[in-house]
């Protein structure tokens, strides 16, 4: 938003913005963005109900989409979800307005993890909400998306290849950036001394593989490989989580912060020494590149992740990354990391560093978004 704003474009941001801090929305207003927020209903990670909400919001979102179109006459509409990918395909015919797509991942294709499926949602059911949002892009004039995967993935759904770009995913490098201050803080915290410290993450849903990750500690203490894990963040599996390390946890092998603020997530991460990405090979973690992984390579950490493909066919020709097949390889690597002189560790770090500066911070990765937007509609308002 705040791109397409400096570059002389007035803007309306629509999709829900309780996301933003008083602060962010405030400077967005400075930069003449007009915020015109769409909250029928509460949506986050930690309500119930989520996808049946999600359903309700893309269809709500149809009228306000069109009262928007008809009475303003946008020049360029940019979406990030299919949520409200949705009403775009609907509404398209009617106005003659470039759309353009940004998606990070498909959010129907998560609901194939067993233990998120609530028991109204079956297969078959799931099946079909892949399928038709698999399709809502072919509606859109350009289509951006954060892996090479994904776009085959699109384009085998029916998406034209000439409107498909990989724009690849950012991490906000300032934010993220190594800081030796927080590592002792942290470290000093939670009592961790001069252990080596291997983080995951993040909101704890099932589909980020806590079964995996708890697998891997358990594999990893058998070894006594004398790694210390810290588990940050919170979500729907953090009971499931506790309850399967309740005794690593007793026996200071684990270490589960609870909900952490974005904002503070890489003063955490400064305190470890390599991050975990756990996740279990499926439909949609196979085509996206987590944000996670950016953000421990940002912040100077060696990463040990599953062998994903979307995930190889971004990172899989760094040495930084180890990719595994299970999860005893997993722990194997994450104990190849620990094994390595603290310098071996920092010289990776750095590497990792200077790649994300070079193609994956958020700052290039709009402008390359907003560039290939402005090839669609070079007039001055833009609707996000």
């Amino acid at each position: 938003m705040a791109k397409f704003s400096k570059r002389g474009h007035d803007v309306t941001a629509v999709t829900p913005l309780y996301c933003l801090t008083s602060t962010e929305k405030a400077n967005l207003r400075q930069l003449n963005v007009k915020l015109s927020s769409f909250n029928p209903f509460y949506i986050s990670k930690k309500v119930r109900l989520r996808s049946l909400r999600y359903l309700l919001f893309g269809l709500l979102f149809v009228g306000r989409l069109f009262g928007l179109l008809y009475s303003l006459h946008f020049d360029v509409v940019v979406m990030r979800n299919c949520v409200v990918g949705f009403s775009a395909s609907l509404l398209r015919r009617f106005f003659k307005v470039p759309f353009v797509i940004s998606l990070t991942d498909l959010l129907s294709g998560f609901l194939y993890e067993e233990k998120v499926i609530p028991p109204f949602f079956p297969n078959f059911v799931v099946n079909l909400m892949v399928f038709l949002e698999s399709r809502i892009p072919r509606a859109f004039d350009k289509i951006f998306v954060i892996t090479p995967r994904m776009g085959k993935v699109l384009e085998g759904a029916g998406a034209e290849r000439r409107r498909i770009v990989v724009t690849y995913d950012g991490v906000d490098i300032n934010l993220f950036s190594p800081n030796a201050a927080a590592r002792r803080e942290i470290r000093l915290r939670y009592g961790l001394g001069d252990r080596l410290v291997a983080i995951f993450q993040g909101t704890l849903e099932f589909h980020h593989g806590l079964g995996n990750m708890a697998e891997t500690i358990r594999y990893s203490v058998a070894k006594r490989s004398g790694v210390h894990f810290l588990i940050v963040g919170d979500g729907p599996g953090r009971e499931y989580l506790q309850n399967a390390l309740q005794n690593y946890i007793q026996k200071g092998h684990v270490t589960m912060t609870g909900a952490v603020q974005h904002e503070d997530m890489p003063r955490y991460i400064a305190a470890s020494d390599v991050g975990v990405i756990p996740y279990a090979k499926s439909y949609c973690t196979d085509i996206i590149v987590t944000l996670k992984l950016l953000e421990y390579l940002a912040m100077e950490k060696p990463v040990v992740s599953m062998d994903l493909s979307g995930i190889r066919s971004v990172f899989g020709s760094f040495s930084f990354l180890r990719l595994s097949k299970n999860v005893r390889e997993l722990a194997e690597n994450i104990e190849r990391f620990a094994n390595m002189s603290e310098n071996e560790r920092a010289t990776l770090g750095r590497e990792a560093r200077q790649v994300i500066e070079k193609r994956f911070s958020w700052d290039v990765i709009t402008e390359r978004m907003v560039d290939e937007c402005l090839k669609l509609a070079t007039a001055r308002k833009c609707v996000v």
